[in-house]
C-alpha cells in the first residue's frame, strides 16, 4: 500500500520471517518445503559446502550461482589482501631473522675479543707470578743475609 495515498498495490504479497536458528522446531510442511537445506545454505563456512548443498535443490543453485556473482568480486579482494598479508608477514619475518642473524655474529665477534682479552691477561698474570715468585726468592734470600750478618 502506498502510505501517502492509500492505494494497495496487490492484496497478494506475503511476508514470511524464518528465524533459521530454531530450525528444531520447523513443522514436517517446513521440512517438506526444504527449509532446512536453506537453513544448513546460510549456516554453510565455504564455497564448496554451498555448492554441496546447492545440489540437490535448482532454487538453492539458482540463489548460490547468484550469491557467487554478486560476492566474486569480494573474493578477488580478499584473495588479494591475503596474498598481500602473506607477502608483508613474510617480509617482516624475513628482515627479524636478518637482524638476528647480524647480532649472533655481532655477539661472536664480541665474543672472541673477549677470549683475547682473557688470554692476554692470563698471560699478563703468568708473567706477574713469575715476577712475583722472582721477588719471593729475592726477599728470602735478602733475609738470609740479614740473619747472616746479625
Amino acid at each position: 500500500m502506498n502510505e501517502k495515498n492509500h492505494h494497495i498495490y496487490s492484496d497478494k504479497l506475503t511476508l514470511r520471517v524464518v528465524d533459521l536458528r530454531q530450525i528444531e522446531l520447523a513443522t514436517a510442511e517446513d521440512q517438506a518445503s526444504g527449509l532446512e537445506h536453506w537453513e544448513r545454505l546460510f549456516k554453510a563456512s565455504t564455497w564448496e559446502e554451498i555448492r554441496m548443498i546447492a545440489k540437490k535443490d535448482e532454487n538453492l543453485l539458482e540463489a548460490t550461482e547468484t550469491l557467487y556473482t554478486l560476492n566474486a568480486d569480494e573474493l578477488v579482494r580478499r584473495q588479494c589482501e591475503a596474498r598481500a598479508d602473506y607477502y608483508r608477514l613474510h617480509n617482516s619475518i624475513n628482515r627479524r631473522m636478518e637482524e638476528l642473524l647480524l647480532e649472533k655474529e655481532n655477539a661472536v665477534e664480541e665474543n672472541k675479543k673477549l677470549n683475547l682479552k682473557v688470554q692476554d691477561l692470563s698471560i699478563e698474570n703468568d708473567s706477574l707470578k713469575t715476577e712475583n715468585n722472582e721477588k719471593d726468592l729475592l726477599i728470602k734470600h735478602l733475609k738470609a743475609q740479614l740473619e747472616g750478618k746479625e
